[in-house]
């Protein structure tokens, strides 16, 4: 007898989900025509997005696999979770199990609309993440849900999409770095953080990696510290590139140097900007890859570097002392 009431609870709650799961569906729908409806008045003859139906009114297809729709499907189903324990969630003190069978049931729903429209996004999109970081921040929060099944089904579809993001982030990152140092100037400047323009841009990217990790907050601790280890050898191994490309450059203009007169026994801006750039990568290393007083794995890294960029600083400014002191002898 209570097996068979059991029953009947959740199939009245199943029939409930279902109910508002198409609510949900009907109104993300709705809301991302409107939507479009908008961008397309702001496209002067575009008619790729709709046509006009009957009485004037404008129909336009909605694309339930794009990030949009996703989006604010989840949006509405945050909303309603919230509203479901505002509303309901004394009424159903006693039975939190049926409470958190219906809205279990609601997420898997969305799930199997969920995963065919990520998936059917390119590996090289980011914007699904936005996705990710709004449903995972709500997940961590919510007592039924976090470390749930929907939960752990939403960790394992974005696990290789994050994985190849900063694969992708880490070849685009030494490409351009080795197109800005190639273009840099080498000039003093006084309108930017640094002046160096290919530093800055590095720095800008690794702080970008690291705030995309910190709005990630991915709660598996193992994989976390994956992310966190490969943060950081990204930033040592870009670091590296930058502070050698610029070694190499300065021997270069040092070895270019004309007689003593030519010298006039000032340093050329350009040899200090160099100098400069290795000192801001010294000051920058807690900041991109952690201070000396983490004894974890990830801070061998900061040590390698900390102590490959000493060497180049070195050998940068004995490479400068013996230039001063050939131009002296020059002219002696």
């Amino acid at each position: 007898m209570l097996a068979d009431l059991r029953e009947e609870v959740r199939s009245c709650m199943k029939t409930a989900a279902l109910t508002c799961y198409n609510s949900i569906s009907a109104q993300a729908a709705h809301k991302l025509a409107e939507w479009m409806v908008q961008e397309r008045n702001h496209r002067a003859g575009s008619e790729e997005d709709g046509v006009e139906g009957e009485e004037g009114v404008v129909q336009v297809n909605v694309d339930m696999q794009s990030v949009d729709y996703v989006v604010i499907m989840a949006q509405l189903g945050i909303e309603v979770c919230q509203e479901i324990d505002d509303f309901h969630g004394k009424a159903f003190k006693r039975f939190k199990g049926a409470l958190q069978f219906c809205i279990e049931t609601v997420w898997e729903l969305f799930y199997s609309d969920m995963k065919p429209a990520v998936d059917a996004q390119s590996l090289y999109d980011s914007d699904v993440f936005r996705l990710f970081f709004r449903l995972n921040s709500f997940l961590l929060s919510h007592e039924m849900l976090s470390n749930g099944k929907f939960h752990k089904q939403l960790l394992g579809l974005f696990m290789f999409r994050t994985v190849y993001y900063l694969d992708r982030v880490e070849m685009e990152m030494m490409a351009q770095l080795g197109r800005d140092v190639a273009i840099e100037t080498w000039d003093p400047a006084q309108d930017r953080r640094s002046s160096v323009a290919a530093l800055e841009n590095l720095l800008q990217r690794l702080e970008s990696v690291q705030t995309f990790l910190s709005h990630l907050q991915w709660p598996e601790p193992d994989f976390r510290q994956h992310l966190e280890s490969r943060r950081r050898r990204l930033a040592a191994d870009g670091m590296e590139a930058f502070a050698k490309r610029t070694q190499r450059l300065f021997i270069s203009s040092c070895e270019k140097g004309g007689s003593g007169s030519d010298f006039h026994y000032v340093v050329p801006a350009p040899l200090c900007v160099m100098l400069n750039a290795i000192y801001t990568l010294q000051h920058r290393l807690n900041d991109c890859c952690g201070s000396t007083a983490d004894f974890s794995v990830q801070s061998l890294y900061r040590d390698d570097i900390s102590d490959v960029l000493l060497q180049i600083r070195e050998n940068m400014s004995a490479k400068l002392i013996i230039k001063v002191w050939l131009m002296d002898s020059a002219d002696s």
